[in-house]
């Protein structure tokens, strides 16, 4: 038999297999002891009586398994198909997580670790307490928080998100209640540092906030938000001795805000909590204001973020995003001004307080995965939910720029209107339930170095 004719038959026979027509005609689950099924085969991209070829039944099934990751409902997850002529019978095997969760609160005050770091780490400025947080609440995807706070900021507080109002409905909602005191509040900024004003006998500021979410899931990457949030800040005679313009309006105490927000996100992400694949990108419109409270603020911004991720091969990947924010006009009263995250900075200026209305921020990176994706069993505990870990470690440099605007001129904080440029070299962990650490060695245009601590994702 000739190399031609050998050719041909293999030819045909692998044209013939990749092509055939296959058909779903069961698909099982197995271990979602709590989680119900329409949760899970609400993420499923696989559906019984779906026609499709085998190429197209691997791909499905690798995004189904993604969309179940991304969930945060399950240790592990395994989706197997076996084929019977042209018909296709699929298994879906979860390991559930442990969903309730009773957690002592120490939560710094400082905008992250390590401006508490080197301010002193005091523990007089950590917020402690407990919260007690029921995911997957009744098996349907709920997630019920209650918070009892004490130290720097007093807080208590309730929220409760329902994704499917019912089974496999797109439509979703959200509640959330809060209530907080403070004793001491940053009242300005000068030369990018807070200046805080400390007053122990009264509370500086009282707030009492709350927002209701209606919101629509368009099949399974598309995210449409509608949020009407309410605030009602009161402030101590006091505190207009340091800054009289703190809140809406020349000498207010008191400011009651109505808003409306609209946020839209597309995420194609392989993972949510630490992604290598895929893209993200949301916007949000948010108009502050709508005309119901006397003195109260009245603007609108717009926001938006795009997230570019690749692997260039099983163990390289990069990563990069863009960020930015417009606002209509200079925002009066220092409450409302938005101090930037350090989501919104370059790597490298952590020890800033940045105030703007208007930025934008380029960051990138390159990654080598040293550690490929492990899993460890820890014998002693008896609980499958917690003797299982993840291990995955990742290294490599990354590259930021970013230009921001703050309309306010009576601040002198010298990095406004000025690019902002850092580099560096970082090292990441992803381990035990989605836990992410973070250590990076950043050089910013200030010629500043100095090595920081995260506990998420850089990009």
């Amino acid at each position: 038999m000739g190399k031609l004719t050998l050719f041909l038959i293999f030819s045909f026979a692998y044209f013939g297999l990749f092509s055939q027509r296959l058909s779903i005609v069961d698909i099982q689950l197995e271990g979602n002891q709590k989680t119900k099924d329409f949760v899970i085969f609400r993420e499923l991209d696989l559906k019984v009586g779906l026609a499709l070829d085998i190429l197209e039944l691997e791909e499905r099934i690798i995004r189904s398994k993604q969309n179940l990751q991304n969930t945060s409902l399950f240790n592990d997850i395994q989706i197997t198909h076996t084929v019977n002529n042209q018909n296709v019978s699929i298994l879906v095997q979860l390991k559930e997580r442990w969903y309730l969760w009773p957690s002592i609160i120490f939560q710094l005050q400082e905008r992250n670790f390590n401006d508490w770091w080197v301010n002193g780490h005091q523990f007089n400025r950590v917020n402690y307490g407990f919260s007690v947080r029921q995911f997957n609440f009744r098996g349907q995807r709920e997630n019920l928080t209650l918070l009892f706070q004490s130290g720097y900021t007093d807080a208590i507080g309730i929220k409760y998100e329902k994704p499917m109002i019912k089974p496999m409905s797109p439509w979703g909602f959200v509640v959330d209640l809060n209530y907080a005191t403070r004793h001491e509040i940053p009242v300005n900024s000068d030369d990018n540092k807070w200046v805080f004003y400390k007053n122990d006998d009264v509370f500086l500021r009282t707030e009492t906030k709350g927002y209701f979410e209606y919101y629509l899931r368009q099949g399974f990457y598309t995210k449409h938000r509608f949020l009407l949030d309410f605030k009602k800040v009161t402030i101590d005679q006091s505190v207009l001795d340091w800054n009289q313009e703190y809140l809406m309006g020349s000498n207010q105490v008191e400011n009651k805000l109505l808003s409306f927000i609209y946020h839209f996100r597309i995420d194609r992400r392989n993972n949510q909590n630490y992604p290598t694949k895929g893209s993200y990108f949301e916007a949000e419109a948010v108009k502050k204001g709508l005309g119901v409270f006397n003195n109260l603020p009245n603007y609108f911004y717009f926001q938006s973020e795009w997230k570019l991720f690749r692997a260039l091969n099983e163990r390289l990947f990069t990563s990069t995003s863009l960020r930015g924010k417009l606002s209509n006009q200079n925002i009066p009263g220092y409450y409302y001004q938005s101090t930037m995250s350090s989501r919104d900075l370059p790597r490298g200026y952590d020890l800033y307080a940045v105030d703007a209305q208007n930025f934008f921020t380029f960051k990138s990176n390159l990654k080598y995965n040293w550690f490929k994706k492990r899993k460890f069993n820890i014998k002693p505990i008896p609980f499958s939910k917690f003797n299982e870990i993840h291990f995955r470690s990742y290294f490599g440099p990354f590259f930021d720029i970013g230009y921001l605007e703050d309309m306010d001129t009576q601040r002198h904080n010298p990095l406004n209107y000025n690019w902002l440029i850092s580099g560096g070299l970082g090292l990441d962990v992803v381990t035990y339930y989605d836990l992410v650490l973070r250590v990076e060695y950043t050089y910013n245009h200030l010629l500043e170095k100095g090595l920081f601590i995260h506990f998420t994702a850089p990009i």
